[in-house]
Order: structure tokens, then C-alpha cells, then sequence
């Protein structure tokens, strides 16, 4: 269950790539990081 809430988590922040060209997550124990970086409106 952790699992798909991280995942829903990340397809989330996913939406956010419109409004911010660049972005960093790290979970709170250090565990997942996940860096998204937006060109010409593509998540990378």
C-alpha cells in the first residue's frame, strides 16, 4: 500500500512539472529520490 502511495505521490508531482521547470523529492527517510526536470513541457 506504501508502494501506490508513492507512486501516486510521484504521478502528482508529475502535474506540478507545469508550473515549476525543475524539481527534487527526497522521502522523508531518505530512502526515494526522484529529480524531474521539465523541457519544453516534457518531464525527464
Amino acid at each position: 500500500m506504501k508502494q501506490k502511495k508513492c507512486i501516486a505521490d510521484i504521478l502528482l508531482l508529475g502535474a506540478v512539472c507545469v508550473q515549476a521547470n525543475n524539481y527534487e523529492v527526497t522521502s522523508p527517510d531518505g530512502r526515494l529520490a526522484v529529480k524531474v526536470e521539465c523541457v519544453d513541457g516534457n518531464s525527464v
